[in-house]
């Protein structure tokens, strides 16, 4: 059976709040693998199924709290088959099994078609009060990636990966696209998850 780690990813004015959620679902659904993460502390560690790490805790730090989750990840051991990274605003149904089929970066795939621009101003209204990305526009590429609002799941491999190379603070303001273009200098590919809205969903899907 596919040993799993439930990353749900917070943030420190309601850390709390979120922490007494996803314990209830998580006894709910016989979880016992999880963690949710939130930046805005002086060091990294773990308490109360909390890790707690040293990055920006606002929304333009997004990428550096997925570096250093799988950074922290890698250092201290903490070892899995996959990790899932999960936002706030998910639903979680029931328990992820071995009928969803993972390879090492999966999830909901958003596929790019030739020449497609998307949204460059995404952030704005998001970052924090006086952070140049709210009026900064996302300067890179748009490459198929797996849709981070909906969730996706990362091997130890890719997790690795990703915990070797931090984002540029020039240009990942976006934390899932961060994972897609570092991914790909390694030749890993987004996979999609034709089954996943049977295990969970952003609750803005309908």
């Amino acid at each position: 059976m596919m040993k799993l780690l439930y990353c749900f990813i917070s943030h420190k004015s309601v850390v709390e709040q979120d922490a007494k959620k996803w314990r209830q679902v998580c006894k709910d659904k016989n979880i016992v693998d999880y963690l949710i993460i939130c930046g805005g502390y002086k060091k990294n560690y773990i308490k109360d199924n909390i890790l707690h790490l040293n990055c920006n805790d606002y929304y333009e730090g997004l990428s550096f709290k997925i570096h250093s989750m799988f950074k922290f990840f890698i250092e201290n051991n903490i070892n899995f088959d996959y990790y899932l990274k999960i936002d706030r605003d998910v639903k979680l149904f029931k328990p992820i099994d071995d009928q969803v089929q993972l390879k090492d970066y999966s999830g909901c795939w958003v596929k790019v078609k030739q020449g497609f621009d998307g949204n460059r101003k995404w952030h704005f209204g998001k970052c924090s009060k006086n952070s140049r990305w709210s009026s900064k526009e996302y300067p890179g590429k748009f490459i198929p990636w797996c849709d981070g609002g909906r969730g996706y799941f990362l091997s130890p491999k890719a997790a690795t990966i990703i915990a070797s190379n931090p984002p540029d603070e020039n240009v990942h303001i976006y934390e899932d696209l961060y994972v897609a273009e570092t991914l790909l200098k390694y030749d890993i590919h987004p996979q999609h998850i034709y089954n996943i809205k049977e295990y969970l969903l952003n609750i803005e899907e309908k």
